[in-house]
């Protein structure tokens, strides 16, 4: 009798555990991935002075930690516009950036939308969250939906870790 109680009352405390582990492990795993990935970022474009960003893809539901290739610098070339025929197209090659990278987002996780303080809010596409080399980020929110609960992801500029916040948190 003893041990029929002792088993209820664990079973009281484990089920409804057991019926969240999913978000909870979708949404920690995410977490997890873009507190490493800011951290290693910031870190990285401070260490080779180079610009380093996040790129969240909306559509395909992909995170990426990208960096600058060591040609490009963050700027552009004025002198030949992109389409231009006589443009070196070996050299637009080895401008790509460099994948660090890539998290794919749980099937049970989607990206709602990312939001910038400046009221830029974008729905949909991919969008570039960057990391410069002077140490600072820039301050942006990822809004993500896993099921019917949001989850607020906040990088801000000095802080090397990302804040999580349940619901949908503005600035």
């Amino acid at each position: 009798m003893v041990v029929m109680t002792l088993l209820v009352i664990t079973l009281f405390f484990i089920v409804p555990r057991l019926s969240n582990t999913s978000f909870t492990n979708s949404i920690n795993r995410t977490a997890r991935w873009l507190d490493i990935a800011s951290a290693s970022l910031r870190a990285r474009s401070q260490a080779e002075q180079r610009r380093c960003f996040l790129r969240v893809d909306m559509k395909a539901r992909v995170l990426t930690a990208m960096a600058a290739s060591n040609q490009d610098d963050g700027t552009v070339d004025k002198d030949e516009p992109v389409d231009s025929p006589f443009r070196d197209k070996d050299a637009a090659t080895e401008k790509a950036p460099v994948v660090l990278g890539k998290f794919v987002l749980p099937s049970d996780t989607k990206v709602v939308d990312v939001a910038f303080p400046d009221m830029q809010v974008f729905y949909d596409g991919v969008v570039d969250i960057y990391f410069y080399k002077e140490g600072y980020a820039d301050r942006a929110v990822i809004h993500m939906r896993n099921g019917d609960r949001m989850v607020s992801f906040f990088v801000e500029p000095f802080l090397t870790r990302v804040r999580m916040e349940d619901g949908y948190a503005d600035f």
